[in-house]
């Protein structure tokens, strides 16, 4: 079924929701169909041992030969008889109308039908994207961008502390009292419970540091900190936009608590080279920011006619002739995964500093 919303078409098909749109790629967070005729995950998100940072998935082409294999066994089931209530069981969840959350346990001639006629009327454009949003395509990409996130999250928390302990170091000689880390990591996850970093919204949401009777140098950076975290706010991590919350992340700007540490401890040498290698990081990340999109070829189509079973055929057909398209996808998504890994490998010595 179709309905129109806003800029963008919506779509329900194979027990999947997809957001049609000019970048080619589902809407990131749609929910996935779940389990393929064959009863086997759509993918699979396995750590190679051989290399734990590598995502290995489970290819799309063995799932789709899969269904193909169990129309063909369903047929010659059916033979010249009637359709009976296990071949139209077998046929739902072929289809994607059965073993959903939410779906019926039963499924009817008429309703097979009207999802035929509904596929008929898609684009391949349309097919192309409901597809991969069933097989979750993207998942590896989204992945990948999520352990991004969190490492740069992690890095961030690392300069935070650092920072402090710098601070503190300077409060110590001036006979001040200096900041308790213990208590006040305690504080801010009493303060923000539900925050993926309830540090890092702590500190930009308070006064941790103060430029009074600090020496010009330190002084000075931390009335640029100061200024800064006035104007950003951690928002933390949505794996149904990952790509924007990780661009809202890296607008943070690491290099106000390098200031911090620097002004205390005469490392600047290192510091530039760590600013430079953050600023490739961002330039990086922006440029990749979308996987490619998939142009779709002539594709031969026959309107669905005839009995039923010749109806599942044209689609089946079709299901089959986008697998060159869904294989290049999944392909787009594991190359820009592995990119990305290498540039989480890049950021580990950073913690270092």
């Amino acid at each position: 079924m179709r309905t129109k919303g806003g800029l963008s078409e919506v779509y329900e098909f194979m027990g999947a929701t997809v957001v049609g749109g000019a970048s080619g790629l589902p809407a990131s967070g749609s929910p996935a169909s779940g389990l393929p005729a064959s009863g086997l995950p759509a993918t699979y998100n396995v750590r190679n041992s051989n290399n734990p940072r590598e995502v290995v998935i489970f290819k799309v082409k063995r799932v789709v030969k899969d269904d193909i294999m169990e129309w063909v066994a369903i047929k010659r089931c059916i033979g010249n008889g009637k359709l009976d209530q296990m071949s139209l069981q077998k046929i739902g969840k072929l289809l994607g109308l059965i073993g959903n959350a939410g779906d019926a346990d039963e499924v009817t001639p008429n309703e097979i039908n009207v999802f035929i006629r509904e596929f008929s009327r898609l684009t391949n454009e349309e097919i192309f994207l409901a597809l991969q949003n069933k097989f979750n395509i993207s998942r590896p990409y989204h992945l990948a961008i999520e352990n991004l996130f969190f490492t740069w999250k992690d890095l961030l928390e690392h300069l935070a502390a650092r920072a402090i302990e710098k601070y503190n170091t300077v409060l110590k000689i001036h006979g001040k009292k200096i900041i308790d880390f213990g208590k006040l990591e305690a504080d801010a996850a009493e303060a923000e419970p539900t925050s993926s970093s309830p540090l890092l919204k702590y500190i930009l949401a308070n006064e941790i540091f103060t430029d009074a009777d600090m020496p010009d140098c330190l002084a000075s950076a931390i009335r640029r900190f100061n200024r800064y975290r006035a104007k950003y706010q951690y928002i933390g991590f949505c794996p149904r936009v990952p790509k924007e919350r990780l661009a809202k992340l890296l607008e943070f700007r690491a290099e106000r608590l390098l200031d911090i540490i620097v002004a205390v401890d005469d490392t600047a040498t290192i510091c530039v080279d760590f600013r430079k290698m953050i600023h490739e990081l961002e330039a990086i990340v922006i440029e990749m920011g979308n996987m490619p999109t998939i142009e779709i070829g002539d594709i031969d189509r026959v309107t669905p006619s005839g009995t039923l079973v010749e109806r599942i055929d044209i689609y089946m057909n079709i299901y089959g002739k986008m697998l060159p398209y869904l294989e290049q996808a999944e392909q787009n998504s594991i190359d820009l995964s592995r990119r990305i890994d290498k540039l989480i490998a890049a950021i580990y010595p950073l913690f270092s500093v």
